[in-house]
């Protein structure tokens, strides 16, 4: 029974009241007394008052998420006695002042995005209660009858002004999911200490806390979420002890450590079995980097990179991963913008590499060991000084996506026709005076950026592909991520694991934003683009280069262009300057080089 503008009562028969979506109710009309419901399901409408009828009592699962309430009515308990699920998310509600105490059977409340200032203090009244979501309001405590809730699982209250955490959450031996980030804390509440002997997933970023050296009680915390808790006096060298041993996922980005001197106990005995760490901005070192990898045997996903190259950024002079215990079990590898000069050759140990992002470094050339990677999968070399790729790149048989943007690239080897399986290639901002011919005889390229190089590419020409639509793709495929944190199925695949087709591309959704702290942006369609005419002819040679946003960490990312903007605003001076030389032209010139032509303005 839906509608968009209201509803009729529903027959006795009708088990579940449905879904009304996108509506524009404003009111809940009267049920007839003889309805027999299991489910309210009243989302996404402009409802300001609820009716709760006496009919009630068999109902489940309440959910008026995504509506204008701005308090809850004094009968909304009394006749829910039997709910096990609310659900009043994202509401203008400024208190709960209901009782409690008649929802004996409620296991799950939701309470997000509103305007709670506190909480009442009869929660601890619902013994049951396995799940409470109150993030993103405005709480700055936490009442101490919260300790009552023994059989609390998950506790959600992130995005809130919590500043301290009530002792008697000590009790709390049911908890698995603690979630405080986004809030004011200062110290690591003792209810993780001390108590919470069942906690898996841990998450106190974006706090002011400044000390974790004192582990948590649990032996059984799998994650540990500690980003962006920006001074801290030492580096908490209990994720790699024994008692931790269950621990497979670290990320403590944005968090820098006075001290980072581990105990010899933590690198002559590996009992850490971390199969992810993320450590980006942290301020990292060769040398830090060389006592934490060698107790990481376990170790599959590690990020050490940095937005932008900068003084609290980790900086390397040696790739990390090179003297891993066990190089042979990392997948995946993050660096970018860390100052790294070179690729080692020991990167051949790395056998079972498959996602590798070195973009924004000072790489000026890959080792012809970087061509044994047979199971690469996506390389990102973008914004770096590559002159050459290596002559063996058509040995990385895996490889489906490649990026290259703003490099110095003049050629292609030859072997790259053997990249059967090359399916995405970024060759914009480089530095070829002509299309490479090694491009027509890739066979399944399907997105292809190669603006900003010193050649014409109006009416370009590529046997094997639409080259307008390759581009398209390609710059369609902005700001979705590659990887995941939260273990979700790859974005960009389908469930064969398998690159996407043409059409998926076209209709790509964004990644969620809420798991990896990744700046997205909207893509339009296409078709709304108004880049027919987008070539290195028609541009300013005296134009203010435009920004452009390139690939954040295991994402992709590239310029929306809207408007008349071209990639030619994006060259260097030199090239800028021979394009100018070419205006009015009708064929590809390739000018005679004059000493200094070339030099940088």
């Amino acid at each position: 029974m839906t509608s968009e503008k209201n509803f009729d009562v529903a027959s006795p028969e009708d088990k579940e009241l449905e879904k009304l979506v996108n509506g524009r109710i404003n009111g809940l009309l009267p049920i007839s007394q003889t309805l027999s419901l299991d489910s309210v399901l009243e989302n996404h409408n402009d409802l300001e008052d609820i009716f709760i009828s006496q009919e009630f009592t068999k109902v489940v699962d309440f959910s008026m998420k995504d509506n204008n309430l701005t308090s809850l009515p004094k009968n909304f308990t009394s006749n829910l006695s039997s709910v096990t699920r609310i659900d009043v998310s994202n509401n203008n509600l400024q208190d709960l002042e209901i009782c409690f105490e008649s929802l004996k059977n409620l296991q799950e409340l939701i309470v997000d995005k509103n305007r709670l200032e506190e909480l009442p203090n009869d929660l601890g009244e619902l013994v049951n209660l396995k799940v409470l979501s109150a993030a993103g309001n405005k709480l700055t405590i936490i009442p101490e009858s919260f300790g009552n809730i023994k059989n609390l699982e998950k506790l959600e209250l992130s995005h809130n002004k919590i500043k301290s955490f009530s002792v008697t959450c000590v009790n709390l031996d049911n908890l698995k999911v603690l979630n405080l980030s986004f809030n004011e804390l200062r110290t690591v509440p003792k209810c993780v200490v001390e108590g919470s002997s069942r906690l898996e997933v841990l998450d106190l970023s974006h706090n002011n806390i400044t000390e974790i050296t004192r582990p948590p009680c649990s032996r059984n915390l799998r994650k540990f979420y500690f980003k962006n808790n920006p001074r801290n006096e030492r580096f908490p060298d209990w994720i790699l002890t024994e008692r931790f041993s269950n621990l497979q996922e670290v990320v403590l980005d944005e968090t820098r450590f006075s001290s980072f001197d581990l105990p010899a106990k933590s690198f002559d005995q590996t009992f850490s079995h971390l199969k992810k760490l993320s450590m980006s901005k942290c301020r990292l070192s060769d040398t830090s980097f060389d006592q934490l990898s060698q107790s990481l045997p376990d170790l599959e996903y590690l990020n050490v990179g940095n937005d932008v190259t900068n003084v609290d950024g980790n900086v390397f002079w040696v790739m990390p991963a090179a003297n891993l215990k066990s190089p042979e079990n990392i997948v995946e590898i993050n660096i970018q913008a860390a100052g790294l000069p070179a690729l080692p050759c020991e990167i051949n140990m790395l056998r079972n590499l498959t996602r590798l992002n070195v973009s924004k470094n000072n790489i000026s050339s890959l080792p012809e060991e970087f061509c044994e990677l047979e199971k690469l999968e996506i390389f990102n070399a973008a914004h770096n000084n590559l002159y050459a790729l290596p002559q063996r790149l058509g040995n990385l048989t895996a490889l489906r996506i490649l990026f290259l943007e703003t490099n110095k690239l003049t050629s292609l080897p030859d072997s790259i026709q053997s990249l059967s399986k090359l399916e995405c290639l970024d060759l914009y901002n480089n530095e070829f005076h002509e299309l490479p011919k090694q491009l027509e005889k890739i066979p399944n390229l399907q997105a292809l950026d190669i603006e900003g190089n010193i050649f014409k590419t109006d009416n370009l020409q590529i046997s094997n592909i639409e080259y307008l639509k390759a581009r398209n793709i390609l710059r369609s495929m902005s700001s979705f991520l590659l990887v995941r944190t939260d273990e979700s199925k790859i974005a960009y695949s389908s469930d064969d694991g398998s690159i996407s087709s043409l059409e998926y591309w076209d209709q790509l959704s964004l990644g969620d934003k809420s798991m990896i702290d990744t700046n997205l942006s909207d893509v339009g369609s296409v078709e709304n683009w108004d880049i027919s005419e987008d070539s290195a002819d028609d541009y300013d040679p005296t134009a203010q280069p435009r920004t452009h946003n390139s690939h954040s960490p295991f994402t992709v990312s590239s310029v929306l262009y809207d408007g008349n903007f071209c990639p030619a605003d994006l060259h260097r001076a030199r090239i800028r300057d021979q394009l100018a030389a070419m205006q009015g032209n009708t064929g590809r010139q390739t000018p005679s080089i004059e000493e200094g032509q070339f030099d940088d303005a």
